[in-house]
């Protein structure tokens, strides 16, 4: 019974994690689109 709790536990924290990398990884891939679109503009 405990390990099906400490289990649960962890799938909770690596879901948090995962959840954290994932909105990292948005707001970076957000950051080099704008760049992007900046510098395509520049290049006009």
């Amino acid at each position: 019974m405990r390990k099906g709790g400490a289990l649960k536990d962890r799938l909770k924290e690596v879901l948090l994690e995962g959840e954290s990398f994932l909105e990292e990884l948005k707001e970076e891939a957000q950051a080099t689109a704008k760049t992007m679109r900046a510098n395509s503009g520049a290049m006009k």
